[in-house]
């Protein structure tokens, strides 16, 4: 998701990754699944 806003994923875990948007801000996102 992160490519599409001009971003690169800097490292992915199970349910965590660490992003860099277009302006080199880097952030953690954390993803939440529903099951």
């Amino acid at each position: 998701a992160a490519e599409v806003h001009g971003g690169s994923v800097l490292s992915k875990g199970s349910d965590e990754a660490v992003l860099r948007d277009a302006d080199g801000a880097q952030f953690t996102v954390t993803s939440r699944r529903e099951r």
